[in-house]
């Protein structure tokens, strides 16, 4: 599969080989986001590529150590935007936050999340929303913590 994948033989798959196989397996209903998003989960090494080791199974730790260092990272600039922030601004977020967070759960769901943004006056779809805690979710588990919000929230 993946030798018929790499059309160019080069020994890695790039970004529009990618885009041209699928186009074809999803009779062009995927879109350059979906590609994207394939790319950086399948692009272990952050080259921009997919070499063969990283489409075998194997390789499934590596993703989640990627993972975790990724979380690390965005924990470290949160400490550096946190540094930056006034302690003011911090205790609005938490504010802001839990009154949003109805179930006092530490966490903001789908729902929640859309009131929190229409109080801002920010109407948001709930497709919006859903990417909105996609892009947000550091640990993946669909709802947002204070933690990932602070992360968003602050310049």
């Amino acid at each position: 599969m993946f030798e018929k994948i790499d059309s160019d033989k080069s020994g890695t798959i790039d970004r529009l080989e990618l885009f041209t196989v699928m186009k074809e397996l999803t009779d062009g209903k995927i879109t350059e986001n979906d590609v994207d998003q394939m790319m950086k989960d399948a692009d272990m090494d952050g080259d921009g590529r997919i070499d063969f080791e990283e489409t075998q199974p194997q390789k499934t730790l590596t993703f989640q150590q990627k993972q975790k260092m990724s979380q690390e990272q965005k924990r470290r600039e949160l400490q550096q935007k946190e540094q930056r922030a006034s302690s003011e601004e911090i205790q609005t977020l938490k504010t802001l936050f839990d009154k949003f967070d109805s179930n006092h759960d530490g966490r903001l769901d789908k729902n929640e999340l859309k009131d929190l943004m229409k109080s801002m006056d920010e109407i948001m779809s709930n497709e919006d929303i859903e990417e909105m805690i996609k892009q947000a979710d550091w640990d993946e588990d669909g709802l947002i913590n204070f933690e990932e919000f602070k992360y968003q929230m602050l310049d």
